[in-house]
């Protein structure tokens, strides 16, 4: 599959890893947000043509999300900085490619 990477969110990892890093409620908030996944699923999915894509491959909404949540993992670590944003979509795209 060829999927468009989007470019970095560089201000969306600083406001969630503010948030995270604050803890309490916030993290709770932070860490659930970040695995629900539309922050980032709703922007691939319209805005980088991966809709197109994936339906193609037989993949739903409602499935793209479940694989998002498989690894979503990643992305906290893209957050916290011990990968980076190329790895995090990288392992996204080898979870969707699983299922094919």
């Amino acid at each position: 599959m060829e999927f468009q990477i989007p470019p970095e969110p560089i201000l969306q990892k600083e406001q969630w890893k503010v948030a995270l890093d604050k803890g309490g409620g916030r993290l709770n908030i932070a860490r659930a947000s970040i695995k629900q996944g539309t922050w980032l699923t709703t922007s691939l999915w319209n805005d980088y043509g991966w809709k197109e894509e994936l339906k193609r491959k037989g993949i739903t909404w409602q499935k793209f999300m479940s694989l998002y949540r498989d690894c979503y993992h990643n992305f906290l670590s893209w957050i916290d900085g011990t990968i980076s944003w190329n790895q995090a979509i990288s392992n996204l795209i080898r979870e969707i490619e699983r299922q094919q």
